[in-house]
Parts: structure tokens; sequence; C-alpha cells
């Protein structure tokens, strides 16, 4: 059975373990209405069950970004199955979930993790929102926070001579304090700041060797809904210290299944055109079944995978193209 395997990367505490956990709650309602099935393994729904109680449970009170962050200690797999509802599993997705410290590493476990990324269809990056936002001119904060360097030294050294095509999600998360509900869109500098303060990465990306195997885009996730970034205090190391204030409400992500539609919509965009040779196990089983292509399609068609208000496909609209 073919995986399609993603690779969730980001410095500790970013929030890799929290997005999946908005992702698993939040998937179900979004593929009402078609035929498509996805369910967790097991240990996949009882690890992602206990993060979503953490996150349901915060307490009313303001607190730094560690505490409210489940810090990964070990790498984990995330399962999950796709199917026609009720029939059998023709893939899985595998979220393979990595300890942010292998970022800054020159061990084995960072080879581990770059075998995996070369290997993945796709890759989540996960960003600290207030970092990015928060950051002075020169980006100083979000550079450190987000180990922009080390994202990028990584993706120079794995990006070598591609033999299929790569999705790339810039996922940031906790965006709650720039979503502006009035006109349900994101703050207009998000994107702008994301551009820049990746820049580095995106100008590689865009090289001729790259520019047409590799599509990035931009899917801003609300974490839990009812945290939000409140300040920022600089301590005695004059490093800030970023606090979040829990508003009342109940826990509610917003946008937490985009990046899901957008793995799908790139697996399936491939397979019907048959690109290098990548995913002809899918074209031909949906071939097989008008249903179950259909269903693919309604989960992530143009209407429902967002590009403005903050989303963007940045590259590669070719390679998202299911038309």
């Amino acid at each position: 059975m073919k995986e399609i395997k993603v690779t969730m990367i980001g410095p500790s505490s970013v929030g890799k373990t929290s997005l999946l956990a908005a992702i698993y709650d939040q998937y179900k309602p979004a593929i009402n209405g078609t035929d498509l099935q996805i369910t967790p393994e097991e240990s996949t729904k009882a690890s992602l069950k206990t993060r979503l109680e953490e996150l349901k449970n915060l307490d009313n009170t303001d607190f730094l970004t560690t505490e409210w962050t489940r810090r990964t200690t070990e790498e984990r797999t995330y399962t999950f199955e796709l199917s026609k509802r009720g029939g059998n599993t023709f893939s899985k997705i595998l979220f393979q979930d990595y300890p942010g410290e292998w970022l800054n590493s020159n061990s084995s476990s960072k080879q581990k993790m770059e075998d995996f990324l070369r290997e993945s269809d796709a890759v989540i990056i996960a960003i600290d929102t207030p970092a990015l936002m928060e950051s002075k001119s020169d980006f100083d904060w979000h550079k450190k926070r987000n180990s922009v360097e080390e994202i990028y030294n990584v993706f120079e050294t794995v990006y070598r001579n591609i033999i299929s095509p790569k999705l790339i999600i810039l996922a940031p998360v906790r965006c709650e304090a720039y979503y502006i509900k009035e006109s349900q869109k994101y703050d207009t500098e998000l994107l702008n700041r994301i551009k820049k303060g990746y820049e580095q990465l995106l100008n590689h990306l865009d090289s001729q060797s790259l520019i047409d195997k590799v599509a990035v885009v931009v899917t801003p996730v609300q974490t839990v809904g009812n945290v939000v970034f409140n300040s920022i205090e600089i301590d005695e190391r004059k490093e800030p210290k970023i606090i979040f204030h829990k508003t009342g409400g109940k826990y509610q992500p917003i946008d937490s299944e985009q990046p899901l539609r957008y793995i799908l919509r790139f697996v399936l965009s491939n397979s019907i055109n048959s690109r290098w040779g990548m995913c002809n196990w899918l074209r031909k089983g949906l071939n097989l079944d008008k249903d179950l292509k259909e269903a693919v399609n309604k989960f992530t068609d143009s209407s429902m995978c967002k590009t403005n208000g903050g989303f963007a496909i940045i590259q590669g609209h070719s390679l998202l193209n299911i038309e």
C-alpha cells in the first residue's frame, strides 16, 4: 500500500503537535458531504486526543509559550488511513514529527530526519507567528525562535537532484491575534513578513533547478481559537518572552484543515497529471473508482483550498492544478 509521507519540521515548542491535534479535531467536519473517509490509527487517535484535552483545558490566565505547548522529546509517527466510506483503505498519510533540537544537531538523529524529509511528498514548516510578527525590522527574534537558518540548511542539503514533485507548506500557527474577524482575513502584513522572514529559503526554492519541482503554499492556522498573543517581555538575558492570554472562549481552531486539503490536492494533481511517474498507484486506483476520485476532488478543489486573506500559493501552481 502506497504511503503519503509528510514531515513536520520546526523548532522545539513551536506547536507542531498542537497543529496536528487541530487537524485531527477539524478534518471530520471538513469531509462531511463527501464520500472520503479519513481514519486515524489507534495510537495516533490516543496521542492526539490527549493533546486535545490539554489544549481544551488551558487555564484562564496569561502564560508563556512554553506553558501551553508540549515539547516533543522523541520522533513520532501519526498515521491516518484514507478510504472510500465503508470501503478498504487505499492509502495512508504518515505525519512524521521530530524534536526541534534535531535541527541544530550534527548527529545520526538529524541524518534520520533528513532521510525521511528526502522521501516525503510534503513538508509542513510550523512557524511561531508572534515571534515573526512582533520581531524588529532585522527579524532577529524570528530568526532565533523559528530556526530559520537551520531550516534553510536542511533544505539546501536535502533538495538536490529531486526526482519527484514536492510540496512545502509554511504554516504560521497561533495566528489568533492577527485574524480580523470583520473581514474574515488575516492581517495583510502576515504574508509580507513570511515572504521577507523566509526570503533566503524562498529564493532557493525559486531557483532554476527547483522552481518546476516544488510547490510552496502559506496556510495560517489559529491553533486553538481562544488564546491570543498579548505582549512581549524582555528578560535579563535580553531575550523575548512571549505572553499569551486566554480569552475565555471555547477551544475552536480555525483553518486547521487547510494543510490537509493542500496535501491531498497536491497528491491528486500529480496522480491526474502523472508527473514523473509519481502517484501512478493513486491514478490507477481512482480511475477504477469514480466516486472516490470525486470525493477527494471535492475536499481539495480550488473553492476549498484558500488562496487569499493570508493564504497564498507562492510557487508551483501547476503542481496543484486539478482542473
